[in-house]
């Protein structure tokens, strides 16, 4: 018996141990699987085998069992459980087999926890219905020691077979169907993981809300399940309402579903918009809602773009430029009002048509193929286009094509659009007007000219045909204007204006380059008998008669010419030998034309560049005065010296006045050089009084210096600022022709400067014409004989007559006389002797240095007292 005993405890051990270790090793194999299919079939080989192997463990075992009378009564028993066909054995075969077979559609509807459940009562039924029969029987046989028939074997084996593969199959069944549920939750988390929206599910029995973790990061709320009153404190207050009677109204069965936007509120104050679609998905007996479920979108950049949409629509709508759409095959998809408004078309005029229905005819096809090849290589085109209005008004406007391409870069349709330039086209036509065309007349401005003076000239060296450049100006136009007015001027310059571009050709140009000056430039004219006959109109046609009430005005006109490219220079060199040509006709006679000439040309151009540096010696203080004495012919004593001009040239040295003043007479230049003059001889007068010279200086001043305005003041002016010479040291010497000029302005002139104390001496008497009437009003002392009587008189009896005649006359009218260009002795003599009381000249002293001057004086004084 103890054997016995310790057999069976070992052998059920060593099942225990084995079966254990297999289960844990098997069921390791389990997850690496690849699908729940695997895994069940796994389960099954694994549950078969173990079947097979504690079929085999348990035969040996009970084989080795001693044989021993059996027990009549267990005996029986047993052999009751083990009638295969007995009802008791098919009612547990059958309740465990339909057991198991119900495991497989239940594993699909019944939740994971309630399959957990359910599986005990699966195992003890089938644990009841197979082991029933043959593995408890045997067991209780052996236990008590009860040993059946070896016949009755291959039953409990079969029993014990049948037994094991029910419920490894349950086992499969059970563990296949846990798995799949683990499977399909973890793929719907991830499925919920993976996208942006959220899951919520509202209790409303128990007032709880679970929501999945789309919504917790939607909503900005952290919690898990948040109540309902935080979820919507977090809802922006705007839209809180209109969410709040949205729920109402679904709760209340109004609304089969709920569907809105609004915005959650985020911590830092930034809102995100959501969508909440829902609906109850049950209900109570009374019919109040006890659950509802739905999903929370984020529509944040639906939102954008809806908003972008809307900005958009507006400025297509409210944009005050055209608009309009069209697809690939060029047909118009959309236009705005503002291509309404500009065309004239209505938007259902025009959808469905080609742009090709604005075409206004004035671009060619080259055209249009230009620009839509641009819109193709480029993406875009830009320029002005002239378009038509459905009146068939053209207008300009500025266009701009744009591609709108897809995905792929290829075109999906086109985007036009435009504005009309109408206005701005007229402004600057305005503008160009009034930049290139004289308001008066009406004719081209110099800056016109310019331009079509450079295509002349191309156009004259491309075709070999002369260019004829003319400058017009009216004769005393200045007349007019001072006469009758500005406003009779004006309308003159009108009238001849018109009458000029009567007669001038289309390809010619008239312009009026201000005041009364008129540019003609003739082009292909070529011969000088044709230039000729186009002058002779132009002078006609500018002799224009103005009616001005009972008066006739009419004026001539001078017209200088020159010939391109005979006269080869560019446009401002050509205008300037017209207008040289001009001067010369107007000097002729006026009313003529005149061809430039060459040779005065530069004549006048050694003139200018001699006016240039004459006027930068005077800036420099390039000049000297020389001084040349004046002598009392009786004693030979110093009285007085003449100022004369000489020119320190840095590189020609010391140059006479002969040399450069005939360039400066007539003009300013000649005027300032004067006022120059005097300054310095005053300046040079007060520094010999300083050193003990008293001595008359004498200055030449010409006509338009004495006759300039402000003379006497300006006079007066040096005068006071040389306070160490006396007015009475100054002698002017006026010639008798500049005194005769002008006789009432010379006149007054020479009296107010006599008036303060500035003596008069009148040079090269005897060259002009005035009259002894005349020469008696004058307030001169002193008369120069000219020295062309004075050189020739010891040769000459009647330069010596004449030199006689003007001492007596000279002494009758109380003048003192001087004689210039004395040159001898014997020419000192005879003037002596017929009465002359000074003189000067190369025969008494050359014109000095002013620091010789003292000592020259200081040795004639040292002669005349030895003599």
């Amino acid at each position: 018996m103890g054997s016995r005993n310790t057999f069976i405890n070992a052998a059920t051990a060593a099942y225990v141990a084995g079966a254990t270790t297999w289960i844990l090793l098997s069921d390791a194999l389990l997850p690496s699987a690849a699908d729940p299919h695997a895994a069940a079939a796994l389960s099954t080989v694994k549950g078969m085998f173990f079947v097979c192997a504690s079929a085999a463990g348990l035969y040996v075992a009970l084989r080795a069992v001693p044989h021993q009378d059996a027990n009549t009564s267990m005996v029986g028993v047993a052999g009751a459980a083990l009638q295969p066909l007995s009802g008791r054995w098919l009612l547990q075969t059958l309740f465990a087999a339909a057991f198991t077979l119900a495991a497989v559609p239940l594993q699909r509807y019944l939740p994971t926890a309630g399959l957990m459940l359910f599986m005990p009562c699966i195992i003890v039924s089938a644990a009841i219905g197979g082991l029933g029969p043959g593995a408890l029987a045997t067991l209780l046989a052996a236990v008590l020691g009860k040993h059946p028939a070896a016949s009755d074997y291959p039953l409990h084996v079969g029993m014990l077979v049948l037994s094991g593969l029910l419920i490894s199959a349950l086992c499969a069944v059970l563990r296949a169907s846990l798995r799949d549920a683990e499977i399909n939750g973890q793929r719907l988390q991830t499925t919920i993981d993976a996208t942006s929206d959220g899951l919520w599910d509202w209790d409303l029995e128990n007032r709880i809300l679970f929501q999945t973790g789309g919504v917790a990061r939607l909503s900005g709320l952290p919690e898990k399940n948040p109540s309902l009153r935080r979820l919507l404190h977090a809802v922006h207050r705007d839209d809180r309402p209109s969410l709040l009677a949205q729920l109402r109204l679904h709760l209340a069965g109004k609304k089969r579903t709920i569907g809105m936007s609004f915005r959650f509120v985020q911590r830092d104050g930034s809102t995100v918009w959501v969508r909440v679609s829902g609906r109850v998905v049950a209900q109570a007996d009374n019919g109040a809602a006890t659950r509802m479920v739905g999903t929370l979108s984020d529509i944040s950049e639906w939102r954008e773009l809806e908003q972008m949409q809307r900005d958009a629509d507006t400025v297509f709508a409210g944009t005050h430029e055209g608009i309009m759409v069209v697809d690939t095959h060029l047909r118009i998809e959309r236009v705005n009002p503002a291509f309404e408004r500009i065309t004239g078309y209505r938007a259902d005029e025009v959808v469905g048509q080609t742009p090709g229905l604005l075409a206004s005819g004035r671009h060619s096809k080259a055209f249009y193929r230009d620009m839509w090849t641009s819109v193709q290589r480029d993406g875009f085109w830009r320029g002005e286009i002239w378009n038509a209005r459905k009146n068939g008004s053209v207008y300009p406007e500025l266009l701009t094509i744009s591609a709108v391409r897809d995905d792929k870069g290829k075109a999906d349709h086109y985007i036009g659009v435009f504005s009309d330039i109408s206005h701005i086209k007229a402004h600057a036509a305005e503008l160009d007007r009034a930049a290139n065309f004289d308001a008066l007349t009406g004719l081209p401005n110099r800056r016109l000219l310019t331009d079509r003076f450079e295509h002349a000239i191309q156009r004259s060296n491309r075709t070999g045909k002369p260019l004829t450049v003319c400058m017009l100006d009216l004769d005393d136009f200045k007349d007019v204007n001072q006469c009758h007015g500005k406003q009779a001027g004006d309308r003159l310059l009108v009238e001849i204006a018109k009458s000029l571009a009567s007669v001038v050709r289309a390809d010619d140009t008239l312009a009026r380059t201000g005041g009364d000056e008129f540019v003609l430039l003739m082009a292909d004219i070529g011969t000088l008998e044709e230039c000729a006959q186009a002058l002779d109109r132009v002078l006609s046609a500018a002799s224009v008669a103005l009616q001005l009430g009972s008066e006739t005005i009419r004026v001539t006109a001078s017209v200088g010419v020159c010939r391109y490219p005979d006269d080869n220079g560019n446009a401002d060199t050509l205008l300037r030998h017209a207008e040289q040509a001009m001067y010369q006709a107007k000097d002729d006679g006026r009313g003529r034309y005149q061809l430039f000439d060459p040779v005065s040309d530069r004549q006048a151009q050694a003139h200018r560049q001699a006016m240039h540096r004459l006027r930068h010696a005077l800036e420099q203080e390039e000049f000297r005065l020389h001084y040349q004495p004046k002598v009392d012919l009786h004693t030979g004593v110093l009285v007085g010296v003449e100022a004369l001009i000489r020119w320190q040239h840095p590189e020609r040295g010391l140059l006479p006045p002969g040399d450069f003043l005939p360039h400066v007479i007539g003009t300013q230049l000649e005027t300032d050089i004067g006022d120059w003059v005097i300054r310095t001889a005053l300046a040079q007068s007060a520094q010999w009084r300083r050193q003990g010279l008293q001595v008359q200086v004498s200055v030449n001043v010409g006509a338009a210096q004495l006759l300039a305005p402000g003379f006497s003041d300006s006079l007066e002016a040096a005068l006071a600022a040389c306070p160490g010479s006396a007015p009475g040291d100054l002698e002017l010497e006026v010639l008798e022709t500049a005194a005769i000029e002008d006789v009432s302005h010379a006149m007054d002139v020479l009296h107010r400067c006599h008036d303060m104390g500035v003596h008069f001496a009148l040079d090269d008497f005897g060259t002009g014409y005035s009259s002894l009437t005349y020469l008696r009003k004058l307030p001169v002392d002193t008369l120069k004989v000219d020295q062309s009587f004075v050189r020739n008189m010891l040769s000459d009896p009647a330069d010596c007559g004449i030199v006689a005649g003007v001492l007596r006359m000279a002494h009758a009218m109380g003048l003192q006389v001087v004689a210039e260009g004395v040159e001898t002795a014997e020419h000192c003599a005879l003037l002596s002797d017929m009465g002359c009381e000074l003189a000067q000249g190369y025969g008494i002293a050359r014109p000095m240095a002013p620091e010789l001057l003292p000592a020259w004086a200081a040795s004639r004084q040292v002669a005349a007292a030895a003599a």
